[in-house]
């Protein structure tokens, strides 16, 4: 994983998961937000829940050109990783810079813990049965950010495909 120094890991209540700890991976922003969980008597408890967010390196590169040199600093550093991939059509903006690479990404970070903590809100606010509603795997996915400007893209959180 590569820190972003400029907003440190910082989480003695869970470790890092491991598929985030190599070099594909780059943290963007940690916080904490609050949860609200279902109404019980007439009040909501709150509950105050660290979010750590990332990006992929190599994929976020098809579309952020100082990212995708990022990437290629890894290859460098790690012969035998995948090649960077194309660079496509829509790209960031407004265009990022090399001093702050990781930084430009850590409102895009703070929003998707944001609509983390809405969704489990959401989820417990419906649980009628007291089960989990944390899952593992790829069972629910939130997809972000197609900017304004760019070709296709709203300004709405969207589903994935």
């Amino acid at each position: 994983m590569i820190e972003n120094t400029d907003h440190p890991v910082e989480s003695s209540i869970m470790p890092v998961p491991a598929v985030l700890q190599g070099a594909s991976y780059a943290h963007v922003w940690t916080g904490q937000l609050d949860v609200t969980g279902k109404s019980v008597g007439g009040q909501a408890p709150v509950k105050e829940r660290n979010f750590i967010t990332y990006i992929e390196v190599r994929e976020q590169g098809a579309h952020d050109p100082e990212i995708r040199s990022l990437w290629q600093e890894i290859i460098r550093q790690n012969p035998g990783s995948p090649a960077p991939r194309p660079m496509h059509e829509g790209r960031v903006n407004p265009r990022n810079a090399p001093a702050t690479r990781l930084t430009y990404y850590q409102t895009h970070g703070q929003m998707a813990a944001s609509m983390a903590s809405q969704e489990l809100t959401r989820k417990w606010d419906q649980n009628r049965t007291n089960n989990t509603v944390f899952t593992r795997g790829m069972a629910h996915q939130l997809t972000q950010l197609r900017t304004p400007g760019i070709k296709g893209a709203t300004d709405r959180p969207v589903a994935p495909d």
